[in-house]
Order: structure tokens, then sequence, then C-alpha cells
């Protein structure tokens, strides 16, 4: 569960892609009020190893998710970043040099206060 002011909190965004190769990663994010924010490396890392995390979907059931090595970003939370609650859209972008782009598809996370 995410709170409104909440930071230090891990996002993270599983792609099914390999991600070793990338040479850019971006985030963005749409807050509740549609203004929009964007984050970047080295605030943006591919998850080196496998994992299994609790993730909390939109219906605020909780279900475990493998994160597979290479495959899954991670974005620490950074104060500001959750100013109200509501619905936020993250967004990865994914360079492999100038011609490959991954971009995946929007990720609908609920903020409560």
């Amino acid at each position: 569960m995410l709170i409104a002011g909440e930071f230090g909190k891990k996002i993270r965004i599983n792609t099914a892609y390999d991600l070793s190769g990338s040479t850019d990663l971006s985030l963005a994010v749409t807050r509740p009020d549609s203004t929009q924010f964007t984050r970047t490396q080295p605030d943006l890392v591919v998850g080196t190893a496998t994992i299994q995390a609790e993730v909390e979907q939109f219906d605020g059931a909780t279900v475990t998710q493998t994160f597979l090595a290479n495959e899954y970003v991670e974005y620490a939370l950074k104060s500001g970043d959750l100013t109200t609650p509501g619905r936020y859209r993250f967004q990865l972008q994914v360079d492999f040099g100038a011609s490959v782009r991954l971009i995946t598809i929007e990720r609908d996370v609920k903020v409560r206060r």
C-alpha cells in the first residue's frame, strides 16, 4: 500500500524483456491532477537478481510476483513524488541505442491518504 507523502519505498516495473543491454531508462509519472514528472538514471536501476515481492494490485488485492533478473526496473520513491491520494500512472521507457526503444504499458497505482 502506498500512502500520500510516503517516500523510500521501491516501485518495481516488470517488462518480461532482457534489459541488460539498455542504454537509457526513464519513468514518466502522471499524478491524479494530471501533472507529470519524469525520473531517469541513476534513480532508475535494472534489477540484477531474481526476487519475489508482494505487489498490491489497483483493486487492493496483494499478490506475490516474481521479478526475473534483468527484466525489471526499480525506483525508490522520492519525497514529493506522491503528493496527493488518488490514481498515479507509471510508464517506463527503455532505450537500446539509437534505433530500438521499449515503452511499457501504463501501470496504475492507487495512493491512499
